[in-house]
């Protein structure tokens, strides 16, 4: 079409070609597929667990945007130099094309995000409510964690898999630093639901540990400091009360963190009640500035992705 053309029509043609192609290839392969991925995404109900598997689609999809852009800017819109209002129209129109496509691929990412945290607060609600405080002849020594804990961490290790073979670079780093910062605050709600006797603690303290074992895996160094923390709080349940004041002020995390932050942990010890008001109040001492649950990165803005044309 390009060959046949008059000298003033080339620039022209060459739009439609752009447009032609950018149906078939852009909106015909690429979107269609995030589309699908998306529509996967959507239908899980979360009675069982959500397979991860239709998050790979991204990589292919900025992949082939990255080649798209670059067979754009080298191979078609060289061919309308004659003028410069064509090349500018084709430029606003393939840029409207990578920003459909980023917001799909966003699309994509937030729901595959949305069905991660879904799961993982469902696979929390699954705590039986006497894992941590057994009676005598319930006791298993055997046992290293709690089913609920091997469940979370076991979603955890193939959402880590898949979000690395799925986003680059930062992205990667910015879904797994959401998922980290998300479970850090169901960590710490969860902890103010259940009694904790002294050999449910030890049962406890493994389950914290794993958790920051298996954070540890994202290798974000902003996660670090939020699971010591969770880890260290893990202690309050198994320190006897009577050295209770003196862990709180030797402690990294919590030394720095308001006290009367920590009662609603306090109290699901077993013991609570077997110390007086005046007891707890010492314990907790004066407050401090630091807020439970802040320091080791912030929060992540869920829409923050770097698109196509970044990486």
């Amino acid at each position: 079409m390009i060959e046949l053309s008059s000298p003033s029509e080339v620039p022209k043609n060459v739009f439609s070609l752009l447009k032609t192609l950018a149906e078939s290839f852009c909106k015909g392969y690429v979107e269609t597929a995030l589309e699908t991925s998306l529509a996967q995404f959507s239908s899980y109900d979360l009675k069982a667990e959500p397979s991860l598997k239709p998050m790979t689609v991204i990589k292919t999809a900025d992949m082939a945007m990255h080649l798209w852009q670059r067979y754009v800017t080298t191979a078609i819109v060289p061919l309308a130099a004659a003028s410069v209002n064509i090349r500018r129209e084709m430029s606003i129109f393939n840029n409207h094309i990578l920003v459909r496509i980023e917001n799909k691929i966003n699309s994509v990412a937030q729901k595959a995000l949305e069905c991660v945290l879904s799961w993982l607060s469902s696979s929390l609600g699954k705590q039986k409510k006497l894992d941590f405080k057994p009676k005598n002849d319930e006791l298993d020594f055997s046992r290293t964690h709690t089913e609920a804990c091997a469940a979370c961490s076991d979603f955890l290790n193939t959402t880590r898999t898949i979000v690395n073979q799925s986003l680059s670079g930062k992205n990667s780093e910015i879904f797994l630093s959401e998922v980290g910062v998300v479970f850090h605050s169901f960590l710490l709600e969860h902890l103010k639901k259940f009694p904790v006797s002294a050999m449910g603690g030890l049962m406890l303290t493994k389950d914290l540990t794993m958790y920051q074992d298996t954070i540890a895996k994202f290798n974000i160094p902003g996660l670090n400091e939020r699971y010591e923390m969770i880890r260290e709080l893990g202690n309050i349940f198994v320190v006897q009360p009577s050295i209770l004041k003196s862990y709180l002020g030797e402690s990294a995390m919590l030394g720095r963190i308001d006290g009367k932050l920590l009662r609603p942990f306090f109290l699901m010890r077993v013991d609570y009640g077997d110390h007086s008001k005046k007891f707890w109040d010492e314990i907790v001492g004066e407050s401090k500035q630091q807020e439970l649950g802040a320091g080791g990165g912030g929060h992540v803005d869920r829409g923050l992705w770097l698109g196509i044309t970044g990486s």
